[in-house]
């Protein structure tokens, strides 16, 4: 896919920002936990490279572990230069492997339905306003480049730290305000139908993934309540997660309405039937 010029500015800042702020707490290559989550994605790409025609089920995807509690239940996808960035802690929240291929298989099925193109929405009106002006200034910014301009000038270098410095601080005011945005339920639903067709070709078993949204959905019960006394910000970051992919009742029904039907696909493409789990 050719991504724009400024959708590779935008990955590529953050990208950048994110491998700074978190220096030293991305999980090692060498990490079993990490080598886990590598090899249930190859499993995902290779199971699925046949059956979906898209440039984004390749091998060129890689997961980066983030261990730092500022990004506690928290995840990117730098779609230009294929990463998926996920918190340690959202992994280690996953009971078994099939829990966390779901938590990955989301994250690819974002990208194959091309949503980072789609319209916001959930917004507020002054909100509308912020991320108008936000934007505009973000690309008037990021069209600027004195770094060539002044390439031979002594006397202006000292300019090329500014363009830097002021980029990027456009650049963590727009990320702030588009992690608040919680996406709308329809491209939930979508991703969702996407990711266990992921699963269920890769032979994971797919009943997990309803264990774990109400897990999901307990725990967001339990931060709002802990945070209720608190500000409304704290509230957010700790539910960030939870709230830009819907984890509530209506992801839950909407799973349950789809999951016979996906069991028995699951058969079709091969894979060994389901045993029966006691309660």
């Amino acid at each position: 896919m050719l991504y724009t010029a400024k959708q590779k500015t935008h990955d590529e800042m953050m990208l950048d920002e994110i491998l700074t702020k978190f220096q030293g707490k991305c999980v090692e290559s060498q990490s079993p936990i990490l080598k886990q989550c590598d090899r249930i994605l190859r499993e995902l790409i290779e199971s699925n490279k046949q059956s979906i025609d898209d440039d984004h089920i390749d091998r060129a995807w890689s997961i980066i572990l983030v261990d730092d509690d500022r990004f506690a239940f928290d995840s990117e996808l730098v779609y230009s230069d294929k990463f998926i960035i996920l918190s340690k802690k959202l992994i280690d929240f996953c009971d078994n492997q099939d829990q966390i291929a779901y938590l990955i298989g989301h994250m690819i099925s974002h990208a194959v339905l091309k949503h980072y193109r789609e319209p916001i929405s959930n917004i507020k009106l002054t909100d509308w306003f912020k991320m108008i002006v936000l934007i505009h200034y973000y690309n008037i910014i990021s069209s600027i480049n004195p770094l060539e301009s002044f390439e031979s000038s002594n006397i202006l270098k000292y300019f090329n730290r500014f363009d830097s410095n002021v980029k990027h601080w456009f650049f963590r005011k727009f990320c702030d305000f588009e992690k608040q945005i919680v996406f709308d339920e329809a491209l939930e639903n979508e991703t969702d139908r996407i990711t266990l067709q992921l699963l269920s070709r890769a032979c994971f078993d797919i009943r997990e993934v309803e264990k774990l949204i109400k897990k999901f959905q307990t725990t967001m019960d339990q931060t709002n309540k802990q945070n209720s006394s608190n500000d409304s910000g704290s509230a957010i970051d700790s539910n960030r997660f939870f709230m830009q992919h819907g984890f509530n009742e209506l992801k839950l029904k909407n799973l349950t309405l789809h999951l016979d039907k996906f069991i028995a696909f699951r058969e079709q493409c091969g894979c060994k039937p389901l045993l029966s789990k006691k309660n």
